[in-house]
């Protein structure tokens, strides 16, 4: 049984994926699960968008990044818009930079490779309904490469006016911890590490999560 607790009504979740074999896997993954229910399996970005104008949002999306009719990643960046509170877990085949930094640009809440097995999906899945942001070892490599000291001289914090309270925070986001998690490691309370991701979304001029820690990335803030 995965870690999410087995409540009378199981949390909503959706599925985007054109591939008809691994579409139906996903569903009855979630569907078997007792904490999950998936009403909505869909092939194209462009239905996706159609069900979010008209229904009430679900709690999560399953999301390929291939897709017909739309790409997933700008399926992601309007359905974000649409529904803010939407967690996005990517699962893909893709695991290029390329793919991964413009998905967590675009708010993904966190990003598999379909090679994921179905107790990792389900775990990812709790993880971001948590405030976390679940990745796959390969991409999870990719992100500490990152943080290597570069070849070139990386974006001083100074030129977003970081402080190292907000520096330190920013650290844990890269690592995929939670506000809670990022609460306890730092010894303050949730509503400061809030207060300090407001503040990252401020000077660093992004909107999301995943924004900021493709930013930091991308530039090696860290």
């Amino acid at each position: 049984m995965d870690r999410a607790s087995i409540s009378a009504v199981p949390r909503e979740v959706w599925v985007v994926e054109d591939n008809s074999n691994y579409r139906a896997t996903l569903v009855e993954l979630l569907n078997r699960s007792g904490a999950y229910r998936c009403r909505h399996a869909l092939s194209s970005a462009e239905r996706a968008l159609e069900l979010l104008h008209v229904e009430p949002a679900p709690e999560a999306l399953f999301l390929d990044l291939s897709l017909p009719n739309g790409d997933g990643v700008t399926l992601l960046g309007r359905a974000k818009h649409l529904a803010p509170k939407l967690k996005v877990l990517i699962i893909t085949q893709h695991d290029d930079p390329a793919h991964v930094f413009s998905a967590l640009a675009a708010g993904a809440d966190g990003y598999l490779t379909k090679s994921s097995s179905p107790q990792k999906i389900l775990d990812s899945l709790v993880d971001i309904l948590a405030g976390g942001a679940p990745m796959s070892s390969s991409i999870a490599r990719m992100v500490l490469d990152r943080l290597q000291p570069p070849a070139v001289p990386s974006a001083p914090k100074s030129a977003y006016g970081l402080s190292d309270r907000e520096m330190g925070i920013l650290q844990h986001l890269v690592a995929g911890r939670t506000m809670k998690e990022v609460a306890s490691a730092l010894g303050i309370s949730y509503h400061t590490v809030d207060r300090h991701m407001r503040g990252l979304y401020g000077k660093l001029h992004e909107h999301t999560r995943g924004g900021v820690v493709a930013k930091a990335m991308r530039e090696r803030l860290l």
